[in-house]
């Protein structure tokens, strides 16, 4: 008699993605909160499917549906547009999400095998003096959202041959990178606390930063102090953010310290020991049918104020603090009220459903961990990751100068 292996959980997150499709290139963001399906549920998907190497699990004719559904959306400048996008909220704006997702397509693409019609609107973005107004125009009080307006226009330039010689675009490159150095902040060594941003906020930001700085083989400046500041963050319950993390957090934070730990020993037991950790946390908060949420049930209003306060107390960041109070108060208060992904109203979600985004950057999570520290990882929880070749939310770093303890 055979006796059926227990399914992993790279098995039980692809039959959650396969769940999630709805034919001509077009997925649910969340099951449990139908709504009509937009650009970005395709996007997510393909990034989460080509991370765990499984981008034909659907077929050779759906995954032509999937390039046909994303280059429709390819407008004559290059961009990719959604027309049919609503935003629920003001924190985001259409010149956010058309970045945006140009970012998530061009990777998805790539998964795909698929090439996109010329980048046009990257013409207004080959001249320094249009580069530094475009850069200085940004509020970085808010250092995290215009951050990825800053990546979104770096991936799009590596797509284009910014990383190759004898490039258009290497120039363009360079000088972002050159004026990321001159503006960051001395002290913390992210980007927007010394404008203002709190440490959280500016740790996202400079996750969106540094992946082009390991792309291009530029060695990160500050290096030790982006290290400890993304350490002061981490809570003892695993995650880097209270009530079992939030998704973007937790892989921005774990993708600064694993990487960079790649070319410096600074604090490397305590990144092995942080990595394991969470890694565990992650693989904790999947949901019965093999989806991702984005915080935990598990956990309680007393350890997460508490978990917060031990927070504080190693950053001293009253903004940060401020951050944590309002998503404990939210999550304890009005769990099952609906937030929108990105602003979007066709992504919608509750605290402890599963969603698309919350998969794909979970799934990103344990992904760099494995890469890296595949010796704290369970063989039923390994992902073996395909990372994305190209800079952006689904990319990986290979290289490795830092000998682990």
């Amino acid at each position: 008699m055979s006796i059926n292996p227990e399914p992993t959980l790279r098995d039980t997150s692809l039959n959650w993605l396969k769940s999630c499709y709805r034919g001509d290139g077009d997925f649910v963001f969340c099951p449990d909160m139908p709504a009509a399906p937009v650009l970005y549920n395709t996007c997510y998907a393909v990034l989460s499917l080509g991370l765990l190497g499984a981008v034909d699990i659907l077929g050779s004719s759906e995954k032509k549906a999937l390039s046909r559904r994303i280059l429709s959306c390819q407008n004559e400048h290059g961009f990719f547009h959604d027309a049919s996008i609503e935003f629920a909220n003001s924190n985001h704006d259409r010149d956010y999400i058309l970045f945006h997702l140009t970012c998530c397509a061009l990777q998805a693409l790539d998964y795909l095998g698929e090439k996109p019609r010329p980048l046009v609107f990257l013409n207004n973005y080959q001249r320094p003096v249009q580069i530094e107004s475009w850069l200085g125009s940004m509020n970085m009080k808010n250092a995290w959202r215009e951050s990825n307006r800053v990546m979104s226009l770096l991936t799009a330039m590596s797509h284009a041959g910014a990383l190759e010689t004898e490039n258009s675009y290497n120039e363009s490159y360079r000088f972002i990178l050159d004026w990321l150095e001159k503006t960051q902040d001395p002290i913390t060594g992210f980007w927007g606390p010394d404008r203002g941003s709190g440490i959280m906020n500016g740790m996202a930001a400079t996750y969106h930063y540094l992946m082009f700085f390991h792309a291009a083989g530029r060695n990160v400046p500050r290096a030790g102090s982006i290290i400890d500041s993304t350490l002061s963050l981490w809570l003892p319950e695993g995650h880097f953010s209270p009530l079992g993390g939030h998704s973007c957090v937790d892989m921005d934070a774990i993708d600064i310290l694993v990487n960079l730990s790649r070319f410096t020993d600074h604090r490397l037991s305590d990144i092995k020991n942080v990595s394991s950790k969470l890694h565990a946390a992650v693989v904790a908060l999947s949901n019965p049918e093999g989806g991702f949420p984005e915080h935990s049930k598990k956990r309680h209003l007393a350890s997460a104020l508490a978990g917060a306060a031990y927070s504080f107390l190693k950053h001293r960041c009253l903004r940060t603090s401020m951050f944590h109070a309002k998503k404990i108060a939210k999550i304890s208060l009005f769990s099952e009220r609906a937030v929108y992904c990105g602003s979007v109203r066709q992504c919608p979600s509750t605290a402890f459903a599963s969603d698309l985004w919350a998969t794909f950057a979970r799934l990103m999570t344990l992904a760099i961990i494995d890469s890296r520290f595949p010796d704290v990882v369970s063989p039923k929880n390994a992902i073996r990751p395909e990372f994305a070749k190209i800079p952006g939310l689904a990319y990986g770093v290979s290289e490795t100068r830092g000998e682990i303890l």
